[in-house]
């Protein structure tokens, strides 16, 4: 789990260019996909030697993932 805007850097190269739909980034992030289970359960699980997926982007998600939990 991350936030796009942290995975960008090096999206071309550790992922496949063909899973982008053009534009979608400007309305809608993983955590937002993430937030469509609340009220029910999501268990993220993160290493944070990971190289695709950076702590800072992690941190990212996790908190925005957080705001959905307080407003519901």
């Amino acid at each position: 789990m991350t936030s796009l805007r942290y995975l960008i850097p090096g999206f071309e190269r550790n992922t496949m260019l063909s899973g982008v739909v053009p534009g979608l980034f400007d309305y809608l992030d993983f955590p937002d996909v993430g937030s469509l289970t609340m009220p029910g359960y999501l268990m993220v699980v993160q290493g944070w030697r990971d190289d695709l997926f950076p702590a800072d982007g992690v941190r990212a998600a996790l908190e925005t993932l957080r705001q959905c939990v307080s407003v519901r």
